[in-house]
């Protein structure tokens, strides 16, 4: 939050995978430093073309232990659990011993995921980066890759409107279907289970990229959204609020997603300059 208040961003949204236990004391830090936090989560789904990460912004009705959105979650978190365990005996098969323990430790109280195997594969010198161990090793088909039980797409995007948020799908790109017409086809049916959004602006797109999506956008009605996809360190090219090119991600963007989600309370509302 105070590399946020830094980079000069106004609003926030905390989308952690899986994940949204950081909300309370994000939220507590933001007030301190001037920085609005919108709940969020990105939700690791299944789909015919591979794995797919839905954005669910504004999912106030899932911060509660009990609710339907935590219980998922939690099952989430520990299939990634279930999944190391398997990448991490192929890797010892490979040559390329680690321990769950030195993992667990890289992923702090965050649901542990493939990143944080390639953080440990950097640290023994197995491989030079992160992307390269997911190049060769941790990507799906990669030789140590491992799938995981996770929802469906369209069980993901039901879940966050369940709870009142906004659903949109994260950078598009990685997506693996074969061209517009395919991405539309998965993109129609996932407006027919309560799809708001698609991301359009992110570090992960390049200016053709975001110029494709938001063409798809305007042809589905579906808000462009827009999230720089910081992770830390452990994306070391990719500034907090900032997409390719260092450009920002306009204010106006959010406005659209209040106004959609208005609309489908039934009510009205002013956007914010």
């Amino acid at each position: 939050m105070r590399e946020a208040r830094k980079a000069g961003l106004s609003v926030m949204a905390l989308t952690d995978h899986d994940e949204l236990g950081g909300l309370p004391e994000a939220r507590a830090v933001g007030a301190e430093e001037g920085v609005e936090i919108i709940a969020g989560v990105e939700i690791s789904a299944r789909s015919r073309y591979g794995e797919v990460h839905v954005l669910g912004l504004g999912v106030e009705a899932g911060e509660a232990t009990t609710s339907p959105l935590q219980r998922v979650l939690t099952r989430q978190r520990e299939a990634r659990k279930s999944r190391a365990v398997r990448i991490l005996e192929k890797l010892e098969a490979l040559g390329m011993p680690l321990t769950m323990e030195e993992v667990k430790v890289i992923a702090g109280e965050g649901s542990l995921g493939r990143p944080h195997i390639a953080t440990a594969m950097v640290s023994h010198g197995y491989v030079g980066s992160i992307e390269a161990a997911f190049a060769r090793f941790l990507k799906e088909g990669g030789v140590a890759y491992a799938s995981r039980e996770a929802l469906t797409v369209e069980d993901a995007v039901e879940l966050i409107r369940s709870t009142g948020g906004f659903a949109s799908i994260a950078h598009p790109a990685f997506i693996g279907t074969n061209g517009e017409e395919e991405t539309i086809a998965l993109l129609q049916g996932l407006i027919e289970r309560g799809l708001d959004g698609l991301e359009c602006f992110t570090s992960a797109h390049d200016r053709a990229a975001t110029t494709s999506f938001l063409r798809i956008a305007r042809k589905l009605d579906l808000v462009p959204t827009g999230g720089s996809d910081f992770h830390g360190t452990r994306k070391g090219n990719v500034r907090l609020g900032r997409i390719r090119e260092g450009a920002r991600i306009p204010y106006a963007i959010l406005n659209d997603i209040r106004v959609r989600m208005s609309r489908r309370k039934g009510g009205s509302l002013q956007a914010e300059p």
